[in-house]
């Protein structure tokens, strides 16, 4: 019951949260022994923010801000990857049990890919997983509160 209460309070945040553009990708890494579980949100405006979390409880969250290039980058291999075409899961042959399940939500179609990727998954959503988890560490590694990226801030 614990878990519920902080788990309730950010779904209220996220809800109220004055987010100043709309999202152009959203990342959810959840899998592995201890249940991680891992969302990235890139804005239309390069406001990147990570929700970092175990089991059902979040733990907290960071922002950070995007370079143009950054930004392009992702927009090109997302539109590389052809979401339109690709199907909604791909699950390989042999699945690793305990391991990791990459969603990614862009253009209103959600894509799921489950570990070893390179079984499964195309290539451009390969490519487009990679980036995004390379986004996703920079910004737990680098980023700030995520108050910090508020209007009039």
């Amino acid at each position: 019951m614990r878990a519920a209460i902080p788990l309730a309070w950010v779904l209220c945040l996220e809800l109220a949260w004055p987010w100043p553009a709309e999202p152009v990708v959203e990342l959810r890494v959840t899998g592995g022994i201890a249940g991680v579980e891992q969302r990235l949100v890139v804005f239309q405006d390069g406001l990147a923010r990570v929700e970092l979390g175990a089991g059902r409880s979040v733990h907290g969250s960071v922002c950070a801000r995007l370079e143009e290039r950054k930004l392009e980058e992702i927009r090109r291999t997302l539109e590389a990857a052809g979401f339109e075409y690709l199907q909604r899961e791909y699950v390989p042959a042999r699945p690793v049990y305990d391991g990791y399940a990459y969603s990614v939500a862009y253009r209103g179609a959600t894509v799921r890919a489950l570990d070893p990727l390179e079984d499964a998954a195309p290539p451009g959503l390969r490519a487009a997983i990679r980036l995004l988890q390379e986004v996703l560490q920079s910004v737990r590694a680098g980023g700030r509160g995520c108050g910090d990226f508020l209007p009039g801030r």
